[in-house]
């Protein structure tokens, strides 16, 4: 599934929303920051809300 930020959609009982997250990128030199990069709020009917942006970075320490 693919969403802009802000844009939702929704199923019985719970909507996702896709939210802005910051994040740089690059695959060569010349494509810096030209994806765009979100995170997402769930939300259902009993009003129960879960907000996710993370992101693991690889790092000689672990997760």
């Amino acid at each position: 599934m693919e969403l802009d930020w802000w844009q939702a959609v929704g199923t019985t009982g719970l909507q996702v929303t896709c939210t802005p997250a910051r994040h740089g990128a690059a695959r060569t030199p010349f494509d810096r920051n030209k994806s765009l990069w979100g995170g997402f709020m769930l939300r259902d009917t009993a009003g129960h809300q879960l907000f996710f942006a993370g992101d693991t970075p690889m790092a000689a320490t672990g997760p």
